[in-house]
């Protein structure tokens, strides 16, 4: 008896939380009545009246008398608030991975929320997952052990609707969610604003290398189109058009895309100078950072348009010059977070598909 007593004074310390986290209450605003909070807990005044004293001996709340209770401190990280399942890759390779899941760990604190990640071991680059290929996540989902789902990954159909069926909120982060009727978060690289861009430049012969598949087609289509509105003369866009990954199928490996790259870098330095590309346009920076490191070897210095994360500064590229273009990764988690936990509380946010598209918003010269 004493042991259910305690989960559910914890449960309702929870619920409390929540309550000052989705209204967004102020130190000094007052919390509903315990004649509210029973109607809508379903538990006596026993268990509330701990609830509060918990809290109040924890400089959260204030008890007041008559008058009610008041939130004392709005700094409530440290406490659990809801669980959230973050469902992600092992990637330890990336830096960009790495700041993801660490601006999503430090907001969900701030939250008041619990972290519960769901990883896949062995990285893989396809369309969709399962669920069940995350240890522990359907399990989680169908047991209703987690208040709601961030997902670094795109999820298969069924698996949404698995979600959907036992009433778990989800969320991208990082990935257009759209197509499938799902919230996200998410920048996006405009290829024919970047060659608008290099055309006012002045630029003849641009270049464009990605990591590739799943956006292979896509990019392609737009560089092509876009070189072609924009007439850049002799060039032949075709040739400067570089994926490390055309398809699905296509090998991918750490060891083996540094060495397409500098296989790559190796071929276009054997060109002639007035044939070699002026502007090098690299939306990633993992890649950006492995050119970079090419280019230091001679004294070919094209410009660089390219990408890179606020939260990984140690990898941008300063020994060559060109224009910046910043993804910040604790701005979307915030966004992220906000979309998942209105869901998590019942209410409808204004947006459920944010797309940021960055600008040009730092300019070296070296």
């Amino acid at each position: 008896m004493q042991k259910n007593q305690g989960k559910q004074t914890e449960l309702v310390k929870r619920e409390i939380v929540n309550y000052i986290i989705d209204h967004q209450l102020k130190t000094g605003d007052r919390i509903p009545t315990q004649v509210v909070l029973r109607q809508e807990l379903g538990v006596g005044n026993a268990v509330i009246g701990r609830a509060i004293q918990a809290l109040a001996s924890d400089g959260i709340l204030a008890v007041k008398g008559k008058h009610g209770v008041f939130v004392a401190s709005e700094n409530i990280e440290g406490y659990v608030g809801r669980n959230i399942g973050v469902i992600c890759h092992h990637d330890t390779e990336f830096a960009a991975a790495a700041s993801m899941v660490q601006s999503l760990a430090l907001v969900l604190n701030k939250r008041a929320c619990h972290i519960n990640f769901f990883i896949k071991k062995e990285s893989e680059l396809k369309d969709n997952f399962h669920i069940s290929e995350f240890a522990g996540l359907e399990k989680a989902v169908k047991k209703h052990e987690i208040d709601g789902i961030i997902s670094l990954v795109k999820l298969d159909k069924e698996s949404i609707s698995v979600c959907r069926t036992e009433d778990i909120p989800l969320c991208y982060m990082g990935l257009d969610g759209k197509s499938q009727n799902v919230p996200s978060v998410h920048y996006h690289v405009d290829i024919a604003k970047i060659l608008q861009r290099v055309h006012e430049r002045n630029f003849k012969r641009p270049m464009l290398i990605h990591i590739g598949y799943p956006f292979t087609d896509e990019f392609r289509r737009v560089f092509l189109e876009s070189s072609n509105i924009f007439d850049f003369g002799d060039f032949a866009p075709e040739q400067f058009c570089f994926f490390m990954r055309e398809d699905e199928n296509s090998s991918w490996s750490l060891e083996e895309n540094m060495k397409k790259i500098i296989l790559l870098m190796y071929n276009l330095k054997k060109l002639k100078p007035e044939s070699r590309p002026d502007v090098l346009i690299i939306p990633d920076d993992v890649l950006a950072t492995w050119i970079a490191g090419e280019l230091g070897k001679d004294d070919w210095n094209p410009e660089l348009i390219h990408v890179e994360c606020k939260q990984a500064g140690f990898a941008w590229p300063l020994r060559t010059k060109g224009e910046y273009m910043f993804f910040d990764h604790l701005k979307l988690a915030e966004n992220c977070c906000n979309i998942l936990l209105m869901l998590a509380s019942g209410r409808v946010p204004e947006e459920t598909n944010i797309k940021f598209i960055p600008d040009f918003e730092r300019k070296v010269f070296f």
